[in-house]
């Protein structure tokens, strides 16, 4: 399987290999898991002949913590929709970005000191580009809550998730790199009940 040269990055950080991504036997497909969430983005959607009983993927959620592991038993035909079939994870979350990034926090704040835009957030943190400088930076949610937002053009948002960088925990990534990081959690998640159901 071709690793994209950003996942190559990430990849290393976690305790998952290269070959992980290519869980044997399971095909791979972009549709949507039917959820009390929101369908407004597409959710992953892994098969395995093994399992047609379960309803197998990784739901997206245009808020933070934006991915969820889906194992479960099918209850209906509809539980899941499959769109498309997809040659790779790596793949599929391209697919999966495309619709979620639109839903990132894109605005900007005029403080006193120095204008900055916040391009993405999760439950603790905003990442936020300086103006002056262009510089990514990692703030706590806490520090720009009272602050006043002014929407702006999501296209220059967009383009920052993927060219700025951000010092996360002494690691630098881009927001899809961080994104993509937290997306093979839950794969990895999926990994290890898989691996678990092949021992019994």
């Amino acid at each position: 399987m071709q690793i994209p040269e950003y996942a190559k990055k990430v990849i290393a950080l976690l305790p998952i290999k290269e070959n992980d991504l290519a869980i044997p036997g399971f095909r791979y497909y972009i549709g949507w898991i039917k959820d009390t969430e929101n369908t407004e983005v597409v959710d992953t959607i892994l098969q395995h002949q093994r399992y047609p009983h379960m309803v197998i993927g990784i739901k997206t959620m245009i808020k933070p913590p934006y991915f969820r592991l889906v194992w479960k038993l099918r209850q209906e035909y509809d539980d899941v929709i499959e769109a498309n079939e997809i040659r790779s994870i790596n793949d599929a979350f391209e697919t999966v970005y495309r619709s979620l990034v639109r839903y990132f926090p894109c605005v900007l704040i005029n403080s006193k000191t120095q204008p900055y835009k916040i391009i993405y957030d999760d439950k603790h943190n905003v990442f936020v580009v300086d103006l002056t400088s262009y510089r990514g930076a990692v703030y706590s949610k806490l520090a720009v809550q009272k602050q006043k937002y002014q929407p702006i053009e999501r296209s220059e948002c967009v383009n920052d998730t993927v060219e700025v960088k951000f010092n996360v925990d002494g690691v630098v990534l881009t927001v899809k790199q961080y994104v993509y990081s937290r997306y093979l959690i839950e794969l990895f998640k999926l990994i290890r009940i898989f691996q678990n159901s092949q021992k019994s």
